[in-house]
């Protein structure tokens, strides 16, 4: 009988801290599938009347590159994943910054702004071509990889002091 108890008690020992262990992989697992979900740019069905536009964005190497709608809803915007607006003629600002990742405060940016008819359904895509201290920026289709827009370029600068009043003029000017 003293066998038979030792014995029990050394199953539910057993079979206690597997269950514990198969339950924090349990854990483990969801966490896991939870993040990388999370991570992942989820591929959204453009709706009925809009077009989806995704800016741009390269952090290769110390050179960090982004071309993105500057504005939403009227006021400033940082960069974001893709937005869907609303098809038809619409005047977008938008902003490139160049920076270095080991001197940040080296940034420069270029403003430039399209004046486009965009179509229901559309999936667009903005670019860009760095040359010295300049910018050319232009907008493909990303399903065709064709360029739509007119290409153009402008002279990467150093943010100016008094910045925030003009792109807030610029943006409620525009049509996002």
């Amino acid at each position: 009988m003293i066998i038979n108890n030792k014995r029990l008690l050394f199953n539910k020992r057993f079979f206690y801290g597997e269950s514990k262990m198969l339950r924090n992989l349990t854990h483990i697992i969801t966490s896991l599938l939870i993040v990388s979900c999370a991570t992942l740019p989820i591929k959204k069905e453009i709706a009925d009347g809009k077009f989806r536009i995704e800016n741009f964005q390269s952090e290769t190497g110390k050179q960090r590159e982004y071309v993105y709608l500057m504005c939403h809803r009227k006021s400033e915007s940082g960069w974001t994943q893709a937005r869907q607006y609303d098809a038809g003629e619409h005047s977008l600002w938008v902003k490139a910054v160049v920076s270095d990742r080991d001197f940040p405060s080296a940034e420069k940016n270029a403003f430039v702004r399209f004046d486009m008819d965009f179509q229901e359904g559309g999936n667009y895509l903005l670019n860009r071509k760095i040359d010295d201290d300049n910018i050319s920026v232009w907008i493909t289709n990303k399903d065709t990889g064709l360029q739509v827009s007119e290409i153009i370029t402008e002279e990467l600068k150093r943010p100016l002091i008094i910045e925030d009043q003009l792109r807030k003029k610029q943006c409620s000017e525009g049509s996002v």
